[in-house]
């Protein structure tokens, strides 16, 4: 008993002296730190390494910003606006009137176009053939629109009905003059054409002339469909016309009837389509009553 107190004291002793002193407890640690590479010190950048640093951050701060694509479409679709032509209040006798009126017989003379060709003809040169234009007439005259000053001034200018339709359409689209609403055409333009007529029409009567009346004619061409009815009493006969690209109400009138003050004619018996006599519209059918 006793001897295995004894070994058991000794065995006591022994441990707590190989916990004191343990002869490879630092070695680990030591053996680590000794394989561990020296550390690396960072390089010193050198001066010309700072100015080519400096110059890539300033140029990355100057690119402009690029905004998607996309966005910037879908905001240029929703405001677009299709430009329109302003209505002028004054008729297209009114027009006509306050043109005549500028004219008076202040209208140069060029080489005589042919009045019976009106394709060819120069609008100048048929009322410089009448010597007889007036400087008034029966509608009552105020202070002339943009667009009567910029025909009248074409007009003494000598200018060709090509070259006033162009100027005329050019200041109606930027919003410069408005027009009469009988002028507007099916495409959203102004055709001068139809002033043009009126002003020699009016001009012809104001020498003296007997105003024409309307034609009663048969009218073909396309967009012309004519009907004939059959009574017991009497045969009636109706005309329709499908506008096409390019028409306008008061051209149609002188298609038909010879003279574009007859438009009323034809809107008063469409009004069940037209809303007012430019909101005239391509593939529109319109009835053409005969005129009394």
């Amino acid at each position: 008993m006793i001897r295995i107190v004894v070994a058991l004291f000794a065995f006591a002793v022994l441990l707590c002296a190989w916990i004191i002193y343990d002869p490879f407890s630092g070695q680990p640690a030591e053996r680590l730190e000794a394989e561990a590479p020296a550390p690396i010190a960072a390089p010193t950048p050198t001066d010309e390494f700072v100015d080519r640093l400096g110059e890539a951050i300033e140029v990355t701060r100057n690119v402009p910003e690029v905004a998607p694509t996309q966005p910037v479409m879908r905001e240029i679709t929703r405001t677009f606006v299709e430009p329109t032509i302003r209505v002028d209040d004054r008729t297209l006798s009114e027009t006509t009137a306050g043109v005549l009126a500028g004219l008076g017989l202040d209208v140069r003379n060029p080489a005589q176009a042919s009045v019976d060709d009106p394709m060819a003809q120069m609008t100048v040169g048929v009322l410089s053939g009448i010597r007889a234009v007036i400087g008034e007439t029966e509608a009552t005259l105020t202070e002339p629109t943009a667009l009567q000053v910029l025909v009248i001034q074409a007009l003494r200018d000598g200018q060709t009905d090509a070259a006033i339709d162009a100027a005329v359409n050019e200041a109606a689209l930027a919003g410069d003059v408005a027009v009469p609403d009988v002028m507007i055409t099916s495409d959203g333009r102004v055709d001068t054409s139809v002033l043009l007529a009126s002003i020699i029409a009016e001009a012809r009567v104001a020498a003296g002339e007997a105003r024409p009346p309307a034609s009663s004619e048969s009218v073909g061409g396309d967009g012309v469909e004519v009907r004939v009815v059959q009574t017991v009493e009497e045969t009636q006969q109706y005309r329709f016309y499908t506008v096409s690209a390019g028409d306008s109400l008061g051209s149609i009138a002188i298609k038909f009837y010879g003279d574009a003050s007859y438009y009323n004619v034809i809107f008063d018996a469409n009004r069940a389509i037209l809303s007012s006599p430019d909101r005239i519209r391509s593939g529109q059918r319109l009835v053409i009553p005969n005129a009394s």
